[in-house]
């Protein structure tokens, strides 16, 4: 029997960009997800599946003061049902790598 706890972890890299456009100017913030620097179970695309990445872009709490670079995904504002203790719901915070 295996004791030891499975780590999942999500690595992602934010890139952004300007650009103009015919009307104007566009500005994208790209999130890449590093496949080979994740490992365990990868809640962030599954959450990307299941709800959409329109959603999911609104549940990240900090990506408006991310800057380019690479970033583990980490879940936070937990919410529980209270009867099962269940998390039922949840956002996402970005954390700098160094």
């Amino acid at each position: 029997m295996n004791d030891e706890k499975e780590i999942n972890r999500v690595v992602v890299r934010i890139r952004t960009t300007a650009f103009k456009t015919r009307r104007g100017a566009a500005i994208r913030k790209d999130i890449y997800v590093l496949q080979k620097q994740c490992c365990g179970f990868n809640f962030f695309e599954e959450e990307i599946d299941m709800i959409g990445m329109e959603d999911v872009v609104k549940r990240i709490v900090n990506l408006n003061q991310c800057e380019d670079g690479v970033y583990e995904v980490l879940t936070c504002n937990e919410k529980k049902d209270w009867e099962t203790g269940c998390v039922e719901d949840y956002d996402f915070e970005l954390v700098r790598l160094p």
